[in-house]
């Protein structure tokens, strides 16, 4: 199937997907990140419901997605309400996070500007809000996936220099204080092997399913969408229902996963001479098929923007 009829088919996708999830008794919303993501389903709910509701957590300081959201809101002539959330906040609201995440969230630090937003949300009495969950796990969004395959084979060559050197007693006592074994091993500890567990299962049923060979590029979604994503959904739901909040994933609709799952990797990540930048790979756009979609239904600054990370970083106002 060509590049085009792949973007024809994940449109008509995710437009079924986000009618059926605005199917409610109460009054849906969208919350807008500023990234290609939430803009894309805010986008196609807009076109259901005119007069739709949509929320930002504007993180205040140099690394705000707040023009990017207003730029959004701007396009689809829809009112944008936001919080700010500053340094303070992030003290402030641990203590909150924390008793309705269940565990320490240093996984994920945004946890608290999503607990902020959630609350803007409940306070305009509305009770389920769609997000753009799933995108980057699906069709590959995170930058350091375009050259992971490269560094891959950087690491691996360092790690049997390290290998055969650890196997000489006097190099192996000056240089390792302890061995690379026990680090993973206490890694895995901490995190209770169940990523371990899952990760050897998922290898072992994608090797089998190929017949015997390892697709790294295959693995790389189905890996996001396992532990990774199921932390971003506890998430979403433990602090959505601190607010009263039901948040929900038109990306994770079961057709359009099925759709992801069997695209080709070269569809999802591609080579790129033209509006997209990004530092860490200049010349390789992350989500190619997602962002055409986009591209039809958002200005092209916000369906090539590259994706930002979050960071814990000291604001300058």
């Amino acid at each position: 199937m060509s590049g085009s009829k792949l973007v024809d088919v994940l449109e008509e996708l995710l437009i079924k997907g986000v009618k059926k999830h605005m199917i409610a008794d109460t009054p849906v919303a969208a919350l807008c990140s500023g990234g290609v993501d939430s803009s894309l389903i805010l986008a196609l709910a807009a076109k259901e419901n005119s007069n739709l509701s949509i929320f930002h957590a504007d993180v205040v300081g140099k690394n705000s997605e707040r023009f990017a959201a207003e730029a959004l809101a701007k396009h689809l002539n829809l009112d944008l309400r936001c919080v700010e959330v500053k340094d303070q906040d992030f003290v402030d609201a641990i203590p909150k996070v924390t008793r309705h995440y269940g565990q320490p969230f240093a996984y994920h630090p945004n946890s608290i500007p999503f607990l902020k937003v959630t609350e803007l949300v409940n306070q305009h009495k509305i009770k389920v809000i769609l997000t753009g969950e799933a995108a980057d796990e699906e069709f590959l969004g995170y930058s350091y996936l375009p050259t992971q395959n490269f560094f891959g084979k950087v690491q691996r060559g360092i790690q049997a220099l390290l290998s055969s050197l650890e196997k000489r007693p006097l190099v192996s006592k000056a240089l390792f204080s302890s061995t690379r074994k026990d680090i993973a091993l206490m890694q895995n500890f901490f995190g209770r092997f169940e990523t371990y567990a899952e990760e050897k299962e998922l290898l072992s049923e994608l090797i089998e399913s190929n017949g015997g060979d390892f697709d790294l590029n295959s693995y790389k979604t189905f890996r996001l969408l396992s532990y990774h994503l199921r932390s971003l959904l506890h998430r979403n739901d433990s602090l959505g229902m601190a607010s009263s909040i039901e948040a929900r994933f038109p990306f994770l609709d079961h057709e359009v996963v099925r759709f992801a799952c069997n695209l080709p990797y070269k569809q999802k990540i591609k080579f790129s001479f033209g509006a997209y930048r990004e530092s860490k790979h200049p010349f390789l756009m992350t989500k190619w098929v997602m962002r055409q979609v986009a591209d039809r239904y958002v200005p092209k600054e916000l369906s090539y923007r590259p994706r930002r990370v979050f960071q814990l970083t000291r604001s300058r106002e």
